[in-house]
C-alpha cells in the first residue's frame, strides 16, 4: 500500500491498518521548510527543502512503536529518561547499535529495562507518549507520501496501542494547537516574553508558576517553550493558550 496524502489522509490510512489487523511498518515522508512550518510537498523529491519522515510500527493493527528522522542520537529518549533520572550511556548505546536489528532507540529502551534501570511500565509509558507525539505531527500533515510494508520488524514487543482512541485524543490536541494561530505558525517556534512583570501580574500566582515562564526563551527545545509536538508539555501549552486569548494586547 502506497500513495500520497492528496489521495488519502493519515486517519484513513490508520483506519485501514487497524481494520485489516496489519503487521508492518508505515513510512510517511514530507518536505519541511527551514523554519519548521508545516509546508509540505505532495511528491517526494520535488522540492529542495529538507525532507522529514516518520516511521510507525504495527502489530495486528495496533501501534507498537514510532520514530522520526529528527531523532538523532536518541534525543527524544533522552528527554523522557530525564523524568526518571536515567541517563543514556554512550558506550552502551554503541554496543546496542552494533548488535541489534531493531530501531536503536527501541533496542536501547529494552536494554534499560533488562538492566532494571527502567521498569516495564515506565517503558510502556515512554512508548505511549512517543506515539502521541508522532500522531500529533502526522494528523497535522496535509501533503506528503507514504508506503506501508508488511512484516514483523520489532522483536520483542513491549506494548500495543489501539489506534482509534489514540487518534481521537490527538485530534483534540491538534484542534487545541490551532487555537494558538495566528500567534504561532509552527510547533517549532518558541516564545520570547517581552513584559515578564506584566505577564506575572495578569495571572494567578499558581498559573504563572505552573507555566514555568522565563524572561526569554531562545531555543525551541527548551522546557519552557510552548511546543505542541512535545505532548509532555500539554499543560504549558494550555496555559499559553489561555494567556494569549485573555491578553491579546500583551507584548510577547
Amino acid at each position: 500500500m502506497q500513495g500520497t496524502l492528496n489521495e488519502i489522509d493519515i486517519r484513513s490510512i490508520l483506519q485501514l491498518i487497524e481494520l485489516g489487523q496489519r503487521t508492518g511498518e508505515l513510512l510517511i515522508e514530507a518536505h519541511q521548510t527551514s523554519l519548521g512550518k508545516a509546508s509540505y510537498s505532495s511528491q517526494v523529491g520535488t522540492i529542495d527543502s529538507p525532507k522529514v519522515f516518520w516511521l510507525v510500527f504495527f502489530f495486528n493493527g495496533k501501534i507498537v512503536y514510532t520514530t522520526h528522522s529528527q531523532n538523532r542520537g536518541c534525543r527524544r529518549l533522552r528527554d523522557y529518561l530525564s523524568r526518571y533520572n536515567v541517563d543514556i550511556i554512550p558506550e552502551d548505546l554503541e554496543k546496542v547499535q552494533r548488535i541489534t536489528h531493531n530501531e536503536i532507540e527501541y533496542a536501547y529502551l529494552w536494554q534499560l529495562i533488562k538492566q532494571n534501570r527502567l521498569t516495564p511500565d515506565q517503558g510502556k509509558s515512554i512508548i505511549g507518549q512517543m506515539a502521541k507525539e508522532t500522531l500529533f505531527d502526522l494528523l497535522s500533515l496535509r501533503q506528503g507520501a507514504f508506503i506501508f510494508e508488511m512484516g514483523l520488524v520489532l522483536d520483542p514487543l513491549l506494548i500495543s496501542i489501539e489506534i482509534e482512541p489514540l487518534v481521537r485524543e490527538m485530534m483534540q490536541e491538534v484542534q487545541q494547537w490551532k487555537q494558538l494561530h495566528p500567534y504561532f505558525e509552527s510547533p517549532e517556534q518558541g516564545l520570547t516574553i517581552a513584559a515578564a512583570e506584566q505577564l506575572k501580574d495578569s495571572l494567578p500566582q499558581k498559573a504563572y508558576e505552573q507555566g514555568d515562564f522565563q524572561e526569554k526563551v531562545s531555543h525551541p527545545f527548551s522546557e519552557s517553550v510552548c511546543r505542541t509536538s512535545q505532548i509532555s508539555e500539554k499543560g504549558k501549552i494550555k496555559s499559553c493558550s489561555r494567556i494569549l486569548s485573555a491578553n491579546k494586547n500583551l507584548p510577547i
